[in-house]
């Protein structure tokens, strides 16, 4: 939990790779499929709480310190953030038994993708006020659906979609006090 929160803090890691990494990821699918098909179970269940409550205390304790790295530091953020997503390429590649065409085909359709998202990023393809509550709703749901699948970082979807920073500052802002009524609004302005 504690990995996949770090991982999902930061732009081109993913939380499924860290999961994958540390052995737990069939079992974490599984419990997302139990409870998905309203099957609580106590090992699915437990397996759930931890791993997500787990991460959530590393994203609302280090949200703030990532987005001021990020800020401060953009290229040196981004070049970790390059080096750990490229370090992440041969735990996935591990997994596949057979390299067929059809894998090879999905692999360049995954990089094909992924340029285009970088370039409509820095072509200035998003909206300029990309921060409404509808916006808002669906990058939560791209990012969220992203941040559990191996390979496919969360933040950087949310990135490209221009909320990162919106997301990231959130959770500082909740709890210091000289920020609190900046992140409210913020929050506000997203409902509008």
């Amino acid at each position: 939990g504690v990995l996949m929160g770090l991982a999902n803090l930061v732009p081109g890691i993913s939380g499924g790779t860290m999961l994958l990494a540390a052995g737990i990821y069939p079992r974490f699918i599984s419990a997302i499929g139990q409870v998905t098909t309203l099957r609580f179970t106590r090992q699915a269940s437990v397996v759930l709480v931890c791993i997500t409550a787990a991460a959530a205390v590393v994203v609302v304790t280090l949200a703030g310190p990532i987005k001021d790295l990020i800020i401060h530091h953009r290229w040196i953020m981004y070049s970790l953030f390059i080096g750990l997503t490229l370090g992440g390429v041969p735990v996935i590649w591990r997994l596949i038994d057979h390299r067929t065409t059809g894998v090879w085909i999905g692999t360049l359709a995954g990089f094909v993708g992924m340029a285009l998202l970088s370039f409509m990023q820095s072509g200035g393809g998003g909206s300029e006020d990309n921060s409404g509550f509808g916006f808002m709703l669906l990058a939560g749901a791209a990012g969220a659906s992203a941040m559990i699948l191996p390979g496919i970082s969360g933040s950087m979807i949310l990135m490209i979609l221009g909320v990162y920073h919106h997301i990231v500052k959130l959770p500082k802002g909740l709890f210091d006090e000289s920020q609190r009524s900046d992140a409210l609004i913020g929050l506000a302005g997203m409902r509008e």
